[in-house]
């Protein structure tokens, strides 16, 4: 409500702030922030949105911001019937942002009746830093962040870094960059060797200051079930990150894809489904489950699935690239496949011409296949950025961390996967080879998993010794 349009990540960061505070409580269920969020700005009955999110109270509220003094209203709501169960202004300085949010949390906790101890009051008064400014920063980078497209995560590191920077001790936007440099390993943005190194990192100096986040744990499980393919530990951390926070959408779904890969399916979706439970309105949590059926044999509902994520969000790449990707799963439908992959081609994903190449493949289309391997050779050569825009890299410091970045990264996974297709095995195992060299985060995928892809050749490429080899490299047991 505020007469500036650039305080959303305030308004943002703060409610975000408040159902992580409550969800220290117990016996309290917290709808997670993607779902709530999915309201932000309409106008839709109370009732409704709690039978959606399956919950009896909401608690709404607004901010409005003139010069360094806030106004913050927030109401307590049944949602059976529409009553307010309690409401209250807060007139404060900015500075007060901390006090506000700690008053709004125990003020709900003690309408609500929830019994609190005095632990888990601790935990919900908790401040991770006592500076303002760190902490506005480190909102702006998660605002930036949750729009997840590349440019948008090299804003979020920015805000990040400059958190840091005002407070070497504060933990989460430590957390906050290990997350972008995992995502953009995982994606191809840049090699898996920088990712890991950097997130690595970031997450030890994480771990120095505060050992008790679930979101470094949920961080740590992927960098290294992506990264040192160590399954068995990945899942140790993926577990830790939801004993400290059972809400925490990212680490069930994170688990169900690790589960996912050593082909425990049944376990996977039931990882996968408490995440779609614990945020239902989060679209691509949708992809990831319709993966996880399609790769225990239930493509269709899989695909299904998917569809509810294109239906939410129809302009993220994301469910695009997964329904392409299912698509070469047993049934295979490479005609749709290629419909899916061009879509998500569209956006700018380069990741998608690997299964964009295996589908021209398996239509006979050999000469596109080989089209789509000349595209990725020449991909290689161009710049991460723009030379003009090179200059930025040094005239902001916060942006230190992409500096190293020259040439924009192609997964040699993306090649094996179209000679896989074309069943040209020489060239599939140099690939895969290649992969297992700069550890894509998708290999162990590739690997281990049996029906990733079903193509002609596929079984007699597996028992290859070259190909078994590659297996042994990633720890299942």
């Amino acid at each position: 409500m505020s007469p500036q349009q650039d305080q959303a990540y305030l308004c943002d960061g703060l409610a975000e702030e408040l159902i992580n505070a409550l969800t220290q409580v117990r016996g309290l269920k917290v709808a997670a922030r993607t779902s709530s969020f999915s309201f932000k700005d309409k106008e839709t009955d109370i009732r409704e949105i709690g039978s959606i999110l399956n919950v009896g109270s909401a608690l709404e509220g607004s901010v409005q911001k003139a010069g360094n003094r806030l106004r913050i209203t927030a109401q307590l709501i049944s949602v059976s019937d529409g009553y307010h169960i309690w409401s209250e202004r807060f007139d404060r300085s900015a500075d007060d942002i901390f006090a506000i949010q700690d008053e709004i949390s125990l003020a709900v906790v003690e309408k609500l009746r929830v019994e609190l101890l005095e632990e888990e009051k601790a935990k919900v008064t908790k401040r991770h830093t006592q500076d303002k400014e760190a902490h506005n920063l480190y909102l702006r980078g998660r605002y930036f962040w949750y729009r997840r497209y590349k440019g948008d995560m090299i804003r979020a590191v920015g805000f990040y870094q400059k958190a840091i920077d005002k407070d070497p001790n504060y933990a989460f936007p430590y957390v906050g960059i290990a997350d972008v440099f995992n995502i953009m390993g995982q994606w191809a943005y840049i090699s898996p060797v920088e990712a890991y190194t950097r997130a690595k990192a970031m997450l030890q100096k994480a771990m120095e200051i505060d050992s008790e986040l679930s979101e470094l744990y949920s961080s740590l499980g992927f960098m290294t079930a992506g990264y040192e393919w160590d399954l068995v530990k990945a899942e140790k951390y993926a577990r830790r990150s939801i004993e400290l926070n059972p809400n925490n959408t990212f680490a069930h779904g994170w688990l169900g894809e690790l589960l996912a890969t050593l082909e425990r399916y049944d376990e996977a979706l039931a990882a996968v489904e408490s995440a779609v439970e614990s945020d239902p309105l989060f679209g691509l949590i949708y992809s990831l489950l319709g993966i996880v059926l399609a790769l225990s044999g239930q493509a269709e509902a899989g695909r299904e699935q998917i569809q509810k994520s294109i239906a939410m969000d129809p302009d993220n790449p994301m469910p695009y690239l997964f329904l392409g990707m299912i698509c070469l799963v047993k049934p295979t439908d490479p005609e749709k496949a290629v419909e899916y992959l061009e879509k998500a081609m569209g956006f700018g994903l380069h990741f998608a011409y690997g299964h964009l190449g295996a589908a021209y493949a398996l239509l006979g289309k050999e000469d596109k296949a080989f089209e789509v391997l000349e595209k990725l050779d020449l991909l290689e050569k161009e710049n991460f950025i723009p030379p003009f825009k090179r200059s930025l890299l040094l005239l902001k410091p916060e942006l230190k961390h992409f500096r190293f970045m020259k040439k924009k990264y192609v997964a040699p996974l993306l090649k094996a996967l179209i000679y896989m297709a074309l069943n040209k095995h020489e060239e599939a195992l140099h690939y895969l080879e290649e992969s297992c060299e700069a550890r894509d985060y998708f290999f162990p995928a590739i690997v281990t998993t049996s029906g990733l892809l079903d193509a002609p050749g596929i079984e007699e490429l597996k028992k290859q010794p070259r190909f078994k080899a590659l297996k042994k490299k990633i720890r299942m047991e």
